[in-house]
């Protein structure tokens, strides 16, 4: 069996979510990578590409109660 590879923009995604550490999440994402490309990105291409990522086990995922900072 092949090892898992990513894909060009799960790859962007996997370093975003490393550049925020444990406090990433998908609006945080998407801010970050749509200021770093200067293009505008899908929120549901961020969540696609977090769960393909969580499949293959690059990254984990939880869920978390509304905060102040992520409304």
């Amino acid at each position: 069996m092949k090892p898992p590879t990513l894909g060009e923009f799960e790859e962007l995604v996997l370093l975003a979510v490393a550049a925020q550490h444990d406090q990433a999440y998908g609006v945080s994402i998407q801010s970050s990578l749509e200021e770093h490309l200067r293009k505008k990105l899908n929120i549901s291409a961020i969540h696609v590409a977090l769960k393909r990522m969580v499949d293959k086990g690059f990254v984990q995922s939880q869920f978390g109660g509304i905060t102040k900072s992520r409304g």
